[in-house]
């Protein structure tokens, strides 16, 4: 009778302070999350924009010493990022300026990776990165062509191999020297 209705007041009082102490929880996790989520849509959208190369301005460093340490790695990915951009433009620029037919490829896919203006001008080919190369430089030619110098340099016989040939896009006679790179 008095002990129970103390116990009940004291359970009351317990339940009242264990809820009091949950929502306090509940509230706190709340406001972590939506700080922890609105530092990281900046860094979502930063890393949007300079995937899509439209990032002009560095991410705010602020917020935790994670945040910063984040951020500053992500400025300086960024900035390494536009300064081989430059460095790439530049060796383009120079590939596209020599008198020579130049164009790389992935060895293993034969996926063209570059063409030079000259070459491109010269086969009519337009953009064909990405394109495999026996299919844009050869007519009707089914898989990689006989004379390819690939399978040698990958051997190792040779670090340099000069071949001739006779294109069957252009029907004119070349003579080609490959690298590995």
């Amino acid at each position: 009778s008095e002990l129970s209705q103390e116990l009940d007041e004291a359970w009351k009082h317990s339940a009242l302070a264990g809820l009091a102490v949950l929502l306090a929880g509940f509230v706190i996790s709340a406001l972590l999350v939506a700080s922890i989520s609105r530092a990281l849509g900046k860094v979502l959208r930063f890393v949007n924009e300079v995937a899509a190369g439209k990032a002009v301005q560095p991410i705010e460093e602020s917020g935790s010493k994670e945040m910063v340490a984040l951020s500053r790695s992500l400025n300086d990915m960024h900035m390494k990022l536009r300064q081989s951009n430059v460095s790439l433009q530049e060796f383009q620029g120079i590939l596209n300026g020599m008198d020579a037919y130049l164009y790389v490829t992935d060895p293993a896919t034969d996926t063209i990776l570059f063409v030079n203006d000259r070459m491109r001008e010269h086969f009519g080919a337009g953009d064909v990165t990405g394109k495999v190369c026996w299919q844009v430089f050869q007519k009707d030619m089914p898989a990689r062509c006989p004379f390819c110098p690939v399978p040698a340099l990958e051997s190792g016989e040779a670090a340099m191999v000069k071949w001739e040939e006779h294109n069957t896009m252009t029907g004119r006679h070349y003579s080609n020297a490959d690298c590995l790179i």
